[in-house]
This record gives structure tokens, C-alpha cells and sequence, in this order.
């Protein structure tokens, strides 16, 4: 209690002519004014990261042009299609049974060689997907899919109906008899080129 009464107790102060000012408090700082400025710095923080995101999210998911060239500039880095033919192969693998497909285009003889050959072959089209990949119309039909993608995103966003961006891309793919091949068994069955409207 003598230390509260000593906090409030009276001083001196001197004003600026150097005269004394009798009976003067000093100013008690709140928990209320050192908690406020550290709150307020930390709403400022998140507002501006939540604004960062909405332009980003705005200029980039929300425009599928911007989308689609961006997506196709990252795709001519060496890393990037690297990597994006790594997934596309390990999908292809992941979802269709290559060895009993071999087995059953292979003859009789060679049957039993058809687990061996896919898997060497797995590495010769992870070669061979980066190259298109590489190609001009391996990146205009990644731009077109990843376009179609985005505009999906929108519609949905915007309240409508999911549309079906893999029809776009096997439709983009179909000249190359492996991507259609490739669209055929990978991906669900009305989304082949044939069946593309």
C-alpha cells in the first residue's frame, strides 16, 4: 500500500523558465497502453499479409491469362519441366498398369518381358516427356491446359459449375498417339479425345 501511495504521491517538476511546479503527478503507463501498440502492430502485420495475398490471388488465380503465361514461363526453366515430367510419368504409372498393358500388346514369347520393359521404359519417357515439354507445342498445350484449369477455378469461385480441364488437355494433345494413349488410361473415361467435344 506505501508503494501505491508513493507511486501517486506529488513531485516537483520544473517548467521550461526553470521555476519549480508544485503538487505535479507523473503520468502512470497502463497495461491497457504498453499491450496496445504491440496488438496493433500484430493486426498490421496480418492485414497486410491477407492484402499481399488478395492482389497476388486477383492479378494471378483469378486471371487466366496472367495463370497460363506464368505457368508456361516457369515450364521453360530446365528444373520445372524436370520435374513436371517426373509427375506426369509418375500419374501415367500411378493410374494405369503399364506392364499389363505391354503384356497385352507384346507376343506370346515376350510376355513375361513386359514388367522389365516398363520399367526401363519409365525413364525413357520421363525423357521423352520433357522434350515435348520442351517443344513449342508441348508449351502451348501446357499453357492451354493450365488456362483451362484456371478458368475452372474461376467459374467455381464465381458460384458456377466445375468445368472439366482435362478435356482441354487430351483435346490439345490428341495429334501425339502416346498422349492420347496417355489421356485414355490415365485419366476418367469421358475425358479422351474421342469422346471431346
Amino acid at each position: 500500500m506505501a508503494k501505491r501511495a508513493e507511486r501517486h504521491a506529488p513531485f516537483e517538476l520544473s517548467d521550461s523558465s526553470g521555476d519549480v511546479v508544485a503538487g505535479a503527478s507523473p503520468r502512470v503507463v497502463t497495461r491497457g497502453r504498453r499491450v496496445l501498440p504491440g496488438a496493433l502492430l500484430g493486426i498490421a502485420t496480418l492485414l497486410t499479409v491477407f492484402a499481399i495475398f488478395a492482389v497476388w490471388a486477383n492479378r494471378q488465380l483469378m486471371n487466366p491469362s496472367n495463370w497460363s503465361k506464368t505457368s508456361t514461363a516457369l515450364l521453360q526453366r530446365q528444373p520445372v519441366r524436370a520435374a513436371a515430367s517426373g509427375y506426369l510419368v509418375d500419374q501415367l504409372y500411378k493410374n494405369v498398369d503399364v506392364p499389363a498393358e505391354l503384356r497385352a500388346g507384346l507376343p506370346s514369347q515376350l510376355k513375361a518381358l513386359s514388367g522389365p520393359l516398363a520399367g526401363g521404359l519409365r525413364n525413357v519417357a520421363e525423357r521423352g516427356t520433357e522434350r515435348v515439354l520442351e517443344s513449342a507445342e508441348g508449351q502451348s498445350a501446357w499453357g492451354s491446359a493450365n488456362r483451362a484449369a484456371d478458368e475452372s477455378l474461376v467459374a467455381v469461385v464465381n458460384g458456377g459449375t466445375r468445368a472439366e480441364p482435362y478435356r482441354s488437355i487430351c483435346t490439345a494433345s490428341s495429334r501425339n498417339w502416346v498422349s492420347a494413349w496417355a489421356c485414355r488410361r490415365a485419366w476418367p473415361a469421358g475425358c479422351h479425345p474421342r469422346s471431346a467435344t
